[in-house]
């Protein structure tokens, strides 16, 4: 068993590291270079495969030679750490209740584990989030969203990923109380919650951004987008109305935040903050669902979901300049799905079932450039919602119960 001591040096070192969701900046962005330029007719080798880490539409973690992920099995919902070289379980911890919805098919917990100190942090599906020793798995402390905070879950349970800012982890928990509270990372203790700021909260996570010179966490939910200070008080605060669900993390560039949702409110936009008001800039034929979105210069690229109110199955790819809100170009690569940047290119991922296909697309605002794409060798017959994850040479895909690692340093 690796020693906590052995674990903090590896996760000092300067790895191409991928310790939480979307990323060490939250920005869907790897800081990999040196991959493949191109992938081989039947895609990139696979390093490994394993099929023991059970359901779940959550993404991976990657530090210090481990990989940090959560899956439902038969007795508990578990967070799991791997050995990155061959995949091989290194621990798990039971996190909370295992299947805990009606519908078989969203089965499985939804968010990413997070690193930070030596420790982990991950929220199960029903609202447990643990802190563990992120060498052996010993678990330092828990809390309930709904029995200890008084948290009240979205429609489709738990998804948030937990955000570490300094001395404390922020949560989306719900409940009258506040929609966002501030937990002490060492202990777990309430620290505050954002009173002036209820909405119900959904399936996206928090955004840390620094905006017109203010460390502010930005929070979108079916009633509005809003920035909360980390004491928890409301910096501004707009309307922004969605539909059934909201899943996709805000962006933010130069005073700007853009928020992305499906269904018949679907669009894309943009909000210009200032002066502690936000003001919407523009709306975009840009209806992201659960695939989130990726900025790359001045542009934003994302899958869409129905194209002009029409069937999913037409979802496009899509460029966006930020600017102006302009569709520079759109073109149906593998449909609708989640999305990751590295090294000059975008990965997409299907979330077809019956398809599975993974693409990779030089990041360009001058057109489409495929530069290879695969499929998946297992299909689950399920929605493949994690997104992929660029981390240390390897291409991480979660298939249901299955996680691959394919080989994508360039040789």
């Amino acid at each position: 068993m690796m020693t906590t001591i052995a674990l903090l040096a590896l996760l000092s070192q300067t790895d191409n590291a991928w310790p939480q969701w979307l990323g060490a900046n939250r920005d869907n962005k790897s800081s990999e270079t040196g991959l493949l330029k191109a992938w081989p007719k039947d895609g990139p080798p696979k390093a490994w495969e394993t099929k023991d880490v059970g359901e779940g539409f959550g993404g991976v973690s990657v530090a210090g030679g481990r990989i940090y992920l959560l899956g439902d099995l038969q007795d508990a919902s578990h967070l799991f750490a791997l050995n990155e070289a061959d995949g091989k379980i290194a621990w798990k911890l039971k996190v909370g209740p295992p299947r805990n919805h009606s519908n078989k098919a969203w089965h499985g917990p939804r968010s990413t584990p997070t690193l930070d100190g030596g420790r982990v942090f991950a929220m199960g599906e029903a609202g447990d989030l643990v802190c563990a020793e992120a060498a052996d798995g010993k678990e330092v402390w828990r809390k309930n969203m709904v029995k200890d905070l008084g948290g009240e879950a979205p429609k489709w349970l738990y998804c948030d990923s937990p955000l570490i800012d300094g001395k404390q982890v922020v949560v989306k928990c719900g409940g009258s109380k506040g929609s966002v509270a501030g937990l002490d990372k060492a202990t777990g203790a309430e620290l505050w919650r954002s009173a002036e700021f209820t909405d119900p909260v959904e399936h996206t996570s928090l955004l840390p951004a620094v905006i017109g010179g203010l460390k502010q966490y930005v929070v979108f939910t079916m009633k509005s987008v809003a920035g909360i200070a980390p004491d928890g008080k409301v910096l501004w605060q707009s309307p922004r109305e969605g539909d059934v669900a909201i899943c996709s993390t805000p962006l933010a560039k130069d005073d700007m935040v853009f928020v992305g949702s499906s269904y018949t409110t679907g669009r894309f936009t943009a909000f210009k903050i200032a002066g502690g008001k936000a003001e919407k800039a523009y709306d975009v034929d840009l209806a992201n669902h659960h695939g989130g979105m990726v900025i790359v210069g001045d542009h934003v690229y994302g899958t869409g979901d129905r194209k002009k109110g029409t069937d999913r199955k037409n979802a496009d790819l899509k460029c966006v300049e930020l600017k102006t809100g302009k569709i520079v170009w759109e073109n149906p690569s593998i449909g609708k799905g989640s999305i990751t940047y590295a090294d000059g290119h975008l990965i997409v991922r299907s979330e077809d079932p019956k398809n599975g296909g993974v693409a990779l697309v030089e990041a360009s605002p001058e057109g489409y450039k495929e530069k290879g794409r695969f499929v998946l060798p297992d299909q689950t017959g399920r929605n493949s919602w994690a997104y992929p994850v660029v981390a240390n040479g390897r291409l991480y895909i979660r298939n249901g119960e299955g996680l691959y690692a394919f080989d994508v340093k360039a040789k």
